[in-house]
């Protein structure tokens, strides 16, 4: 957690903490202690159990994505049917979740009908660099139309939590995979690619035959997207 409240009910970044202040979790509202980051980043971490019971990404990879929106679209907490969670972005009707570390097929669906219910679409971008550079994942083919362009991929061991998930048909829940850690020269921003098709076989889906869209492709063309398709 990057972010808490001081004394005075301010949300503040863990970059801004004093470590002599005390501060509280903006979701359950127990105390939280800040912790330099030596091998995470910094951050807030609880003394006791926290209500929430979702497990968060604390990895500097999900940090560096999440710090590219303004502080107050980050860690945005949503009360629904009186559960609480914590949206890494909520922007133009979206929220926006970035996925380093493994994620079960029972958390991405109950982080999407979570989202869906409460009248958001949700975006995810899931960190595949090492699955693209190591060649489990690997670009066959590129495709053109008219309109758009994309690459055709093969995927040796696709992940057992997107068995359900079909890009083609789910327009709600949209999906993002960075394949990389370089950036664009002139802009500093990483590439990712929106995957728009999957084979589906028996009411599956099978990723190891997929495809993807090249835009939006950065930061910037994802935000100029989610405000040209703003709910």
């Amino acid at each position: 957690m990057e972010f808490a409240l001081n004394h005075n009910s301010e949300r503040i970044h863990a970059t801004d903490a004093n470590k002599q202040d005390e501060y509280i979790c903006p979701l359950c509202r127990k105390k939280v202690v800040f912790r330099k980051g030596e091998v995470n980043i910094d951050h807030f971490a609880h003394q006791s159990k926290c209500d929430d019971t979702w497990k968060y990404d604390m990895s500097a990879w999900h940090s560096e994505w999440q710090q590219q929106f303004p502080k107050r679209n980050q860690e945005v907490v949503i009360e629904f049917n009186g559960e609480k969670h914590r949206a890494d972005v909520m922007a133009c009707g979206y929220v926006i979740e970035f996925q380093h570390s493994p994620i079960t097929a029972d958390e991405f669906n109950e982080r999407n009908n979570f989202y869906l219910n409460y009248g958001k679409k949700v975006i995810w971008i899931f960190d595949f660099t090492d699955e693209f550079e190591d060649g489990r994942i690997d670009c066959y083919e590129e495709w053109s139309s008219h309109n758009d362009n994309g690459g055709k991929f093969k995927w040796s061991y696709p992940k057992r939590f997107l068995q359900n998930y079909l890009p083609q048909r789910d327009k709600d829940v949209i999906i993002f995979f960075q394949f990389s850690d370089s950036k664009h020269a002139e802009r500093d921003e990483c590439y990712i690619e929106r995957v728009t098709w999957a084979i589906e076989e028996d009411g599956y889906s099978n990723f190891k035959r997929f495809c993807t869209s090249y835009y939006p492709g950065n930061y910037t063309e994802l935000l100029e997207w989610i405000k040209e398709h703003k709910i």
